[in-house]
């Protein structure tokens, strides 16, 4: 149910596969094949503000048997569920806290939705059968708004999506450069995700100038779209920060590639849950620099896999990024292949199946 497509479109497909019985209840997804019974909220992806809306609206007419385990993706959707269907069993995804919002609302707004998502908050974490957040999150967040609480509730400690390994994998990246027109000795600097202002993908402008104007990296390739986009373009022009390359969104068959063709990925988020693109960077033998978000300082716990830099300090990320390109890149790549077969899919869902059976 929820957002999070992906971490949904992991959940459906690997329950096909298994043959478990599942049903959807959400927004279409259509890239994933429905053998399934598909319960739909609302016709396209819109804000969850609307999606809880309606989910609510809907909630009191949906049917489940007692005992039925429903997975949620927000604290939020779980609240009508459980609100009118005390017999079903929910596991509520938490990945990023309601603070990481607080900059969109007016100070005096988000502290009335702050004290009312309190309540529904409790409400829920009463009657939950577990809940899915990482260590950051738990312990900055859910420990400091209900201690008490918190020490009956079941934790699983991941929101992770589970990482096809075949698909995304090592290649031969002298081929793969000279497609996309790059050059080998060239240093390549890369960001994939959403173009927000919590990806803080303005502070890494910045890093790659330093680093470009030291020589130190050639290019820096932007993937992904957003609201961002154009105010980043803007910054780019303005600032006359070259060889910067917004390729907007890449399909998931191309993105391999790309992961391949570049030298360090790169993460400057606020707040992060168990971050897709780290997993998926790995498996392709890319290392990562970040900031000290959601589970990356656990994965990151080798130094050929990346660095974490605790700062947000420019010229310490540069420092970090520096070091990491200075590694010999076999080493490297063979460290973060090894890490990443922690994450494959299979592994995933086989805990959250044993989440669902305890």
């Amino acid at each position: 149910m929820g957002g999070a497509v992906g971490y949904m479109q992991f959940l459906l497909e690997e329950t096909q596969k298994r043959g478990l019985p599942v049903r959807f209840i959400g927004v279409e997804l259509l890239s994933t094949p429905r053998d399934y019974p598909f319960i739909p909220i609302q016709k396209k992806s819109d804000s969850w503000q609307k999606f809880l809306v309606k989910l609510f609206l809907r909630a009191p007419f949906l049917k489940f048997v007692r005992g039925e385990i429903v997975h949620v993706f927000r604290i939020a959707y779980a609240f009508p569920i459980l609100l009118f269907h005390r017999q079903v069993k929910v596991v509520c995804v938490s990945a990023e806290p309601l603070a990481a919002a607080a900059h969109r609302y007016p100070h005096w707004l988000f502290k009335i939705i702050d004290y009312l998502f309190w309540h529904v908050e409790r409400f829920v974490l009463k009657r939950l059968k577990a809940l899915c957040t990482t260590p950051d999150v738990l312990s900055r967040y859910f420990f400091s708004r209900h201690p008490a609480l918190m020490k009956t509730v079941l934790v699983h400690p991941s929101t992770a999506v589970g990482i096809d390994l075949q698909q995304f994998t090592v290649l031969e990246r002298i081929p793969i450069r000279e497609k996309y027109n790059f050059t080998p000795d060239q240093k390549i600097m890369l960001f994939v995700g959403r173009l927000a202002p919590v990806k803080r993908v303005d502070f890494l402008l910045k890093v790659f100038k330093q680093l470009h104007e030291k020589e130190q990296v050639s290019h820096f390739i932007i993937v992904g779209d957003g609201e961002e986009r154009e105010r980043l373009q803007r910054i780019t022009e303005k600032e006359g920060i070259p060889a910067v390359h917004f390729w907007g969104e890449v399909s998931k068959t191309k993105l391999p590639e790309v992961y391949n063709l570049a030298d360090v990925l790169v993460l400057a988020s606020e707040t992060e849950g168990n971050p897709t693109v780290v997993r998926e960077a790995l498996a392709c033998g890319l290392p990562v620099v970040s900031t000290a978000v959601g589970d990356v300082p656990e994965i990151l716990d080798n130094p050929y896999c990346g660095a974490v830099v605790p700062s947000r300090d420019v010229s310490d990320f540069q420092e970090a990024i520096a070091k990491v390109l200075a590694l010999p890149r076999e080493k490297v790549n063979s460290v973060c292949r090894k890490k990443a077969m922690d994450f494959s899919r299979e592994a995933l869902f086989e805990e959250l199946v044993r989440l669902y059976n305890s």
